[in-house]
């Protein structure tokens, strides 16, 4: 097995491997890469639903997604993304993506990884995109880190009620989808410190993230939020 790193930012596509026969030794490798370069491509993998799923067990517990009307039957540990209809229905998430977010940090116990497989991708276009939120954080102003150090953003999955986010059109049931289904909100720090590295990431996002507060307090920060906002845009 081998490791290449693919860009100075992040990522690594990891060679020689079978993920429906990992070793021991393998995933440690493979786990130890994972923190390394944040994010992994295994390429020519073949994997059943039941594969795919134990394969992701060694990470840790796997957890069903909100958006139960997109799960694999038989298997709601795997969520469908996709802009295929049938009989006018999307099979999957078409949504998914429209916005930069970190998997459901809506919830109180954010995802810990995803692992995406994908089985039919278009010739040009439909990129999954990534960022290093370590290096976003990182070369942030010495006096923005100070500025936002003791913030915590308030994360919702309710599109309803974050200006930033657009509700799908797909989504008629936009009312119940987001609000009677949606989780409580979720606290968390912006500046979140990886319990295994031990680096210091940003952890805020246009799709969940409503506001900021101070700790302890119940005001909106927002100039914080905008100098963090437009760091990242640049």
């Amino acid at each position: 097995m081998e490791v290449k790193r693919l860009s100075d930012a992040l990522g690594a596509e990891v060679l020689g491997v079978d993920l429906k026969s990992v070793t021991d030794e393998e995933f440690q490798e493979i786990y130890d890469a994972w923190l390394k370069y944040e994010v992994l491509v295994f390429h020519d993998q073949d994997l059943t639903p039941e594969e795919h799923i134990e394969f992701s067990k060694r990470f840790g517990e796997l957890e069903v997604h909100i958006a139960v009307d997109h799960l694999l039957e038989g298997h709601p540990e795997i969520m469908m993304v996709s802009n295929k209809q049938v009989d006018g229905r999307y099979i999957g998430a078409v949504s998914a993506a429209d916005y930069w977010h970190s998997d459901l940090s809506c919830n109180s116990h954010p995802t810990k990884a995803s692992l995406l497989y994908a089985l039919e991708i278009p010739s040009v276009g439909g990129d999954t995109e990534w960022a290093d939120t370590y290096a976003a954080y990182e070369t942030l102003p010495e006096a923005t880190k100070e500025k936002i150090a003791d913030l915590r953003g308030i994360h919702s999955w309710n599109r309803i009620r974050n200006p930033r986010v657009a509700v799908p059109e797909v989504h008629k049931d936009a009312e119940e989808r987001y609000g009677t289904r949606a989780p409580d909100d979720a606290l968390h720090p912006i500046v979140r410190t990886h319990p295994e590295t031990g680096r210091k990431a940003l952890y805020v996002s246009p799709r969940f993230t409503l506001w900021c507060r101070r700790a302890g307090a119940g005001r909106r920060s927002g100039a914080a939020r905008r100098a963090v906002r437009s760091h990242g845009e640049a």
